[in-house]
């Protein structure tokens, strides 16, 4: 998982405006509403709320984008086309990294999205999906790294909490090397003001924020043994409520639907990411 943006901050806690109806798009005002009409591609689906799908979104460019309590990106993308599927309207609340898998734990919300990675320690709690497409492991900084994360120890590296490195890199680096922050744009900031030297960021964040961020340079991050992240790209997935064990599997054939017809590979050339990373890494 990766960032939070600044309307995503001012936005906490709130739900979002607009939801995006399954079946049809969203009406002008953005409420929606599913089609009486409307036949889903499985019977039996439940959520939360009857026909409407909670989706916790932790903000992750390009991944998932929040503007003006507007949710976009690859995932929102995905998630609309699977709600379309199964006639849910889709209903997206902003939360903080830690705070989306302790929610969906908590039975808050349906769904979670924005570049959570498939772990073993995740599965053991949740429910995850059919990877959606896959990502890796970058470094962000003012300085020339080579990705080389060894080249890093007596450096200050920033990360995000709830991201499936943090344990491995204060074990090669030390736990006083490695800062964690609540937010991205926190991190970013510290980064820019040199209170960091480097920061680690899923690669498609990553090549985004150097681009808000022109002083910022990336560097794909080399394998090295004592960090499991940098030696494989990782599964993205959406991150489902244990018990939802009807929604979990729908949307694993919704999902492999889309894979086929290549929708998924559609959504990430949209998005500047190469559409061959559609699916998963096997």
């Amino acid at each position: 998982m990766t960032p939070m943006s600044k309307s995503l901050a001012a936005a906490a806690g709130l739900l979002l405006a607009a939801s995006v109806s399954g079946c049809a798009g969203a009406g002008a005002d953005g409420a929606g509403s599913v089609p009486s009409n409307c036949e889903p591609a499985h019977g039996g689906v439940k959520t939360l709320s009857g026909k409407t799908l909670s989706v916790s979104v932790y903000v992750s460019p390009p991944a998932t984008l929040s503007e003006n309590n507007t949710f976009s990106g690859i995932e929102p993308e995905i998630v609309t086309e699977l709600a379309k599927a199964e006639c849910l309207a889709v209903r997206m609340r902003p939360v903080a990294g830690a705070a989306l898998i302790a929610g969906l734990q908590a039975g808050r919300a349906d769904v979670g999205i924005g570049a959570i990675y498939h772990t073993p320690e995740r599965a053991e709690t949740l429910k995850l999906s059919t990877p959606l497409y896959q990502d890796g492991m970058a470094l962000l900084s003012p300085s020339t790294l080579d990705g080389d994360i060894g080249a890093l120890r007596g450096k200050s590296v920033g990360v995000v909490q709830g991201t499936s490195w943090i344990a491995d890199l204060r074990k090669v680096l030390g736990p006083d090397a490695v800062h964690v922050y609540q937010a991205t744009d926190g991190m970013i900031t510290d980064l820019r003001n040199g209170r960091v030297d480097a920061a680690v960021l899923n690669s498609s964040e990553a090549g985004h924020r150097a681009k808000q961020s022109p002083g910022l340079k990336v560097a794909q991050v080399k394998p090295n043994p004592g960090v499991a992240a940098s030696r494989t790209r990782s599964d993205v997935v959406l991150a489902i409520r244990r018990d939802a064990t009807g929604l979990a599997k729908a949307f694993d054939d919704d999902i492999r639907g889309l894979l086929a017809k290549g929708t998924i590979g559609s959504i990430l050339t949209k998005y500047g990411i190469d559409p061959r990373l559609a699916g998963g890494a096997g």
